[in-house]
């Protein structure tokens, strides 16, 4: 982490996957870093770190005023981090929340609704894995999506990929 904070001093995508110790103190640093120096961080995938957790998502918005795409695939983010997340990007397209157990429909109504209605670019969301298997008991949430042309991924992990999330966990 320190070397990637030196060395790269420009950088518009960051990919840290499948780190099973990479955790929130050490994103905080990277984040830190590049918000010191005003790095334009547009994409950014955490997908399979078990240890992020809802700090990673502040040190995120803090840093990152123009993100576009957020990969919290199995993760340990909650209601909360998503709410810090979608209060606060609002220029974000994409975000992929696959296997994010404890996400639930109270917080994707919450949250997604106000980011959904605040920013007309929002065009993907990965809920697959969460607990929001239906948008049934929301039609709220199910009218938003259709209304603004949000793509949503919904439904149990696949196979293959269910171990690789829980295990970690």
């Amino acid at each position: 982490i320190a070397f990637v904070s030196k060395k790269c001093n420009v950088i518009h995508s960051l990919t840290l996957k499948n780190l099973e110790s990479l955790n929130d103190k050490h994103i905080h640093f990277l984040m830190k870093h590049f918000h010191e120096n005003k790095n334009m961080l547009s994409k950014i995938d955490f997908c399979g770190c078990p240890l992020l957790g809802d700090a990673v998502c502040k040190f995120v918005i803090l840093a990152c005023d123009s993100i576009i795409s957020i990969k919290l695939a199995c993760t340990s983010i909650t209601d909360d981090g998503l709410n810090m997340i979608c209060s606060s990007c609002y220029q974000l397209e994409h975000l992929n929340l696959y296997g994010c157990s404890d996400i639930t429909i109270d917080g994707i109504s919450t949250s997604i609704i106000h980011l959904i209605e605040s920013n007309h670019l929002f065009r993907s969301l990965n809920l697959r894995g969460t607990k929001v298997q239906t948008f049934d008991e929301s039609k709220q949430l199910k009218n938003a999506f259709q209304k603004y042309n949000v793509r949503v991924l919904l439904g149990p992990l696949k196979e293959d990929n269910a171990a690789f999330c829980f295990k970690r966990k």
